[in-house]
């Protein structure tokens, strides 16, 4: 008999399919379409370390228990060589308020989400992050957008392309088909050895894809950690299409690599997922990657580590801790960086007013953002940080509880934006400097005599 696993073969000699259901079997199945094998588990074992072709691991519509998924994937990738593993099969619509729901109303949050509203909808605040809202009728059937939060008759989600959900569009809520328990962790490592690709700008693809899967660790044993994607220093990684995974707090962490930022070198996967998903197989634009804590919006649940761009949609904070230049997209609860570099670019919903909506502690950063709901201050900064806003920081009593920004010692901040309710949600409360254009400054400052300009060009905020 020709023995099985890795040691067969170091590289792989051709193309690789290989099949798994939950009817199939890992001790007599084949890993065909015919005769599947019953865990991903199994199916890795057929391939090379070393992957020089296209190899696509196909996984049916269903659920699937602990130890089904390998808790390493760490395969390298030279050549034209890509991996792609994915469910196969339509998502499946949120039961009882996943609609269809017709649009009343689109508006666009500067440029970092849209926000749609429902008539009559009465949803609970929140219940929808995991999911995505998907258009059934109207201009672009199909478009599928992860969920950033949701009121009780609206849903945030990224500003892809205007226009893209019209009023009178039909939605539903939606989710992969394809769950699996992760009962340890996940450790997606991206080891690529190859100049394939876009000759102008190489390596330009992604070679590692996983798509249409609801990958579920809310039981892992593994109390740290439960996803990690990580590289060896490259700009870009793998992409994470229509990718669900949930995690405990502190569960999540992204260390030198850049998912969903190319497109991928082999996208055959797009028609074989047969999930009707228009965007399935984008990049860069749109966040293919929902993280979501069973804390929701309460814990961390993101760390970043090095050099990073993460676009996803997030149920908890995220949180820079070291490293060089750090960029966020997409949404989520809160964001705190640990100083260098970066840049903020995404819709954030705040935590409780007992934490500020963005902590800056150092470094340069440049803030575009949205914050919707509860926080102390919207934007906290603290070490020497040099921060320009422009954003939409709407304090009110439900809002910032103390002030719209607080400036700390040796902190710079700068806004093009206007800040509406600058003084939060009480009258004495804590006073900060702060530097506005001065366009902005008239049209949204308090009345005359409630600050005074010094000769730096500051403005020190007097409170009565």
């Amino acid at each position: 008999m020709k023995p099985r696993g890795r040691n067969c073969v170091d590289t792989t000699t051709a193309p690789m399919s290989r099949y798994v259901a939950t009817t199939g079997s890992d001790v007599s199945g084949k890993g065909t379409a015919a005769i599947p094998y019953a865990s991903v588990v199994r199916a890795m074992q057929d391939i090379p370390p070393r992957i020089a072709h296209p190899v696509n691991i196909y996984i049916a519509s269903g659920s699937y228990g602990g130890g089904t998924f390998p808790r390493h994937i760490d395969n390298t990738l030279i050549d034209d060589g890509s991996l792609s593993i994915f469910g196969v099969g339509a998502p499946t619509r949120k039961a009882v308020t996943g609609g269809p729901h017709t649009v009343a109303s689109v508006v666009d949050i500067e440029e970092m989400a849209r926000r749609i509203t429902v008539a009559g909808a009465v949803w609970a605040v929140d219940e929808f992050c995991g999911y995505w809202v998907r258009i059934i009728t109207g201009g672009h059937p199909g478009q599928t957008f992860p969920v950033y939060g949701n009121g009780t008759n609206t849903i945030c989600v990224d500003r892809v392309n205007p226009g893209t959900i019209h009023n009178g569009d039909t939605i539903e809520l939606i989710a992969p088909s394809t769950k699996i328990t992760i009962d340890t962790e996940l450790d997606l490592f991206y080891d690529l050895h190859s100049l394939a690709g876009d000759p102008a700008n190489p390596p330009g693809v992604s070679h590692l894809t996983l798509a249409n899967l609801w990958l579920d660790a809310t039981a892992s044993t593994n109390v740290f950690a439960q996803l990690s994607l990580h590289g060896i220093g490259l700009s870009n990684g793998p992409n994470l299409e229509f990718v669900r995974f949930d995690a405990q707090a502190w569960g999540v962490v992204v260390e030198d690599i850049h998912p969903n930022c190319l497109q991928p070198i082999d996208d055959t996967f797009v028609a074989a997922c047969g999930s009707g998903i228009a965007n399935l197989g984008a990049y860069g634009e749109t966040p293919g990657l929902s993280l979501t804590s069973a804390g929701l919006r309460a814990d961390l649940l993101v760390t970043m580590y090095g050099d990073n761009v993460l676009t996803a949609a997030v149920s908890g904070q995220v949180e820079s801790t070291s490293g060089g230049y750090c960029k966020f997209m997409g949404g989520a609860a809160s964001f705190k960086s640990w100083v260098y570099v970066g840049d903020v670019y995404a819709w954030l919903s705040g935590v409780s007013n007992a934490k500020p909506g963005v902590h800056i502690l150092g470094g340069v950063w440049t803030l575009n953002t949205s914050i919707e709901r509860d926080c102390n201050y919207a934007i906290d900064t603290d070490g020497g940080a040099i921060v320009r806003i422009h954003g939409d920081l709407q304090c009110s009593a439900t809002l910032c509880a103390l002030s719209a920004v607080r400036i700390g010692p040796m902190c710079k901040v700068t806004s093009d934006h206007a800040l509406g309710g600058f003084l939060g949600a009480t009258v004495g409360q804590q006073a900060y400097i702060f530097k506005m254009n001065v366009a902005v400054k008239s049209a949204t400052w308090p009345v005359a005599g409630t600050y005074v300009t010094d000769t730096k060009g500051g403005e020190f905020l007097r409170v009565t």
